[in-house]
């Protein structure tokens, strides 16, 4: 069915290389950055940290694949072009704030119109073709399409958006058609019976991930069994040209599967991890109500993670939805501009960007805005977030002031919460100030509905310093009223007169007092999580170790 579904967003193929930037050596500071002030400052703090100049005039860092550029177009040329008041983005007054879907990114992919999208901004590289050190024919691989896989893999720490400033058409968004029942459908060759092929072993086995397929008359579902207590992180992202990939990432590996369904269902899907038992369910609804004999066909590819770990990719959001809780906190609901359906692991958190490339940590919550604070609440296919805004905060600020739609970069979700680390816990006490709740969140959903080993009790002692600095009351407390094995105690450290809950700073009396109410279980059974600012982090951290003598091994304190 390849031209009936415009996926929003496109899997480059991986060309030789592309590259956006030039070097200035160490030594050598050009009279013209006094000139042309930021842009030219900016590219040469980066350009003199990591590159130099080779010879034969190429302003590459890469030894390979240079190319000589022409009189006039040296760097410092191409500053001053960026400053000479010409319009480089073709766009006019709509420049930088002109949203641009796939498909029209799609039209520009030819030399004299040229767009290209990295990390979810759409630029117009047409009058930067002949500055670009490594040729025209490279960077014009990634033209027309989002090169930010190239890109990343080339030389993420480029600092294009300055070199590139001039020329930012506005974010790549998706498209508002293909954002619900939009469908794709794909080779009718394929697999016959009712299982996917062979079950997929990563290499030298040291991840397994099972694979199947089931069905109903309205629906297909496949399915991925990940491992008990794995918390992989799940991207679904839009077809392209017929394949449907399916991205889980695990401690150790990555797992991409594409597959070409039999026949028509309707994007986008539903996504289910059930993390006790490790999972996964993607949900299609299908276009004809009948019976597929068969699911199609398939493959699988694994890659190793450098160090053994994930490390943080940007990818783009647009901002959905955004509520004022209190005077300065702020829910935000996020969906992936490429359209891309996803989870949010548990106990990780994400890297936000401002405009000026500064991040802050914040970790993922459940959707509770507008229902209780429940189990359904954890299975959410955006990025939620609770943010507290300080106005001398570069990051915080610029994220709560967004208005929908708006695009906001992030990263994947990262971190070292293993869930494995508490399989065999039952009793969980978290102590949180502020919006260092937001890891517990998901957690303590998470234990309640644990079936391989149940949790008898979860308490959460949240401190925050004033009445009206508390923050999603009502919803926090319906779990109480919905499952008596959850407590949440509300604690001012700065109470006015009439608040008739606990007040105080957290100290051993206060947590002994509290543990009390708990059920009798060994220490070997109960698991402490700590989250919040520092001061308070280290407090609870001496009152455990030192003054209660809880082990380390049984306290986990989520940094930021």
């Amino acid at each position: 069915m390849s031209g009936r579904f415009l996926a929003p967003g496109v899997k480059p193929v991986k060309p030789s290389k592309l590259s956006v930037s030039a070097a200035i050596p160490k030594t050598f500071v050009p009279p013209v950055l006094h000139e042309v002030g930021k842009l030219a400052a900016s590219v040469a703090s980066v350009s003199t940290t990591d590159l130099t100049i080779p010879t034969g005039g190429s302003a590459t860092g890469n030894p390979r694949n240079k190319c000589a550029l022409q009189p006039g177009h040296s760097l410092m040329d191409w500053i001053r072009l960026g400053s000479s008041g010409k319009d480089l983005t073709g766009v006019g007054a709509a420049a930088g704030n002109l949203p641009v879907t796939l498909e029209e990114l799609q039209k520009h992919g030819r030399e004299g119109d040229a767009w290209t999208a990295i990390r979810g901004n759409v630029y117009n590289i047409s009058e930067y073709l002949s500055f670009h050190p490594g040729g025209v024919d490279t960077i014009m691989q990634g033209a027309g399409k989002d090169a930010t896989e190239l890109f990343e893999e080339i030389h993420p720490w480029v600092n294009f958006t300055s070199i590139l400033a001039k020329c930012r058409v506005g974010p790549l968004v998706q498209s508002p058609k293909h954002r619900e029942s939009a469908v794709f459908r794909t080779s009718k060759s394929g697999l016959g019976g009712g299982s996917l092929p062979a079950n997929y072993v990563s290499k030298e086995n040291a991840e397994k991930i099972k694979t199947d397929w089931i069905q109903k008359i309205d629906s297909v579902t496949l399915n991925f069994y990940t491992g008990s207590l794995s918390n992989p992180y799940i991207e679904v992202m839009p077809p392209v040209h017929d394949s449907l990939h399916v991205i889980i990432t695990m401690p150790q590996m990555v797992h991409d599967f594409v597959f070409q369904l039999s026949q028509e269902v309707r994007w986008p899907p539903q996504l289910y991890v059930n993390y006790d038992t490790g999972r996964v369910d993607v949900i299609f609804e299908k276009v004809i109500k009948q019976i597929w004999t068969h699911i199609g066909t398939t493959k699988t590819t694994v890659k190793q993670l450098k160090h053994g770990s994930q490390s943080p990719i940007l990818k783009g959001y647009t901002l959905l939805h955004r509520k004022k809780l209190t005077h300065n906190c702020y829910f935000l609901e996020l969906a992936r501009a490429d359209g891309t359906v996803h989870n949010s692991p548990l106990g990780k958190h994400v890297k936000v960007f401002n405009s000026n490339e500064e991040s802050r940590s914040y970790t993922t919550v459940p959707n509770i805005i507008g229902r209780n604070f429940s189990t359904k609440a954890m299975q959410t296919q955006n990025l939620c977030l609770l943010i507290k805004s300080y106005p001398r905060g570069a990051v915080s600020s610029y994220v709560c002031s967004r208005s929908e739609e708006d695009y906001i970069a992030s990263t994947n979700p990262i971190g070292l919460f293993d869930l494995k680390t508490i399989a065999k816990k039952t009793v969980f006490i978290f102590l949180v100030g502020g919006t260092g709740i937001t890891p517990m969140m998901n957690l303590s959903l998470f234990m309640l509905q644990r079936r391989s080993v149940p949790c008898d009790k979860v308490l959460i002692l949240f401190f925050n310093s004033h009445e009206e600095d508390m923050f999603l009351k009502k919803e926090l407390k319906s779990l109480e009223s919905e499952d008596r094995r959850f407590t949440i105690e509300f604690i001012l450290t700065q109470p006015k007169n009439g608040w008739k809950g606990l007040k105080g700073r957290v100290s051993e009396e206060m947590l002994l007092m509290e543990l009390s109410k708990l059920p009798q279980r060994s220490m070997s059974e109960k698991f402490f999580a700590i989250c919040g600012p520092k001061g308070f982090m280290e407090s609870c951290n001496e009152i455990l170790q030192t003054k209660m003598k809880v082990s380390a091994e049984d306290i986990y304190t989520f940094q930021g």
